[in-house]
């Protein structure tokens, strides 16, 4: 079972250099399509949305950084240890998401590097599917619907 739970200073710091080292050379480029400095983006990490911690069996497995924003949950950031991965706990983060903000809101998107074909996979695996909505350069926005009706 998925569990979310709140981050230390220290965690939140970790989770933040985990998606840094995740956007590897692509950062510059995403950061400037987003007309967003190093430092804009730190801040924006600090004040939007919400960070969580996620543990799976009580071990820690990962991070998530998520926004409700008009009808839409914004996965901002998902990011599991690489010892955690391939074992259904990102299915489970996701479906708990979904159940948790299905009366809130219509859809849950969150943008995803091209060239990250497993991570493409498993959101496709999820119902995940591509966006119309612009998103920076080497990166698509993926869109899952809350309900049968969305």
């Amino acid at each position: 079972m998925v569990r979310f739970g709140k981050p230390t200073s220290d965690q939140r710091s970790e989770f933040f250099q985990m998606i840094l080292e995740q956007l590897g050379a692509q950062t510059d480029s995403a950061l400037e399509s987003l007309g967003l400095s190093m430092k804009d983006f730190a801040q924006l990490y600090d004040a939007t949305g919400e960070v969580r911690t996620i543990s799976a069996q009580d071990a820690p497995a990962g991070y998530l950084w998520i926004e409700l924003r008009e009808g839409i949950v914004h996965i901002h950031g998902f990011i599991l240890y690489d010892g955690m991965r391939g074992r259904g706990i990102g299915g489970q983060a996701v479906r708990a998401l979904a159940s948790e903000f299905e009366n809130r809101a219509d859809f849950i998107e969150l943008g995803v590097q091209d060239s990250n074909r497993r991570a493409i996979r498993f959101y496709e695996r999820l119902a995940f599917r591509e966006s119309a909505e612009a998103a920076a350069p080497g990166f698509k926005v993926l869109r899952k619907p809350l309900s049968a009706e969305s």
